[in-house]
């Protein structure tokens, strides 16, 4: 029997998601960071400075978009 699980998002509780890496497979590897209620910024700056360590690991889909330099 497993117990209900309320999105942390619901009790105004800080959450994101990021891909730290790949594992030996390929496929992607994932970090959730919950953090104090209302407390968004402190996440998205951990979660950026995550990011930015991680960066290396990244690896682009063959068929990639990049919209933010399109025109």
């Amino acid at each position: 029997m497993t117990a209900p699980v309320i999105p942390p998002s619901a009790l105004k509780y800080g959450e994101t998601d990021l891909q730290v890496g790949y594992d030996k497979q390929g496929l992607p590897i994932g970090l959730q960071l919950i953090g104090r209620p209302w407390g968004e910024a402190t996440i998205l700056r951990l979660a950026a400075a995550v990011e930015e360590l991680c960066t290396k690991s990244k690896k682009q889909p063959a068929s990639f978009y990049d919209v933010l330099k399109a025109r």
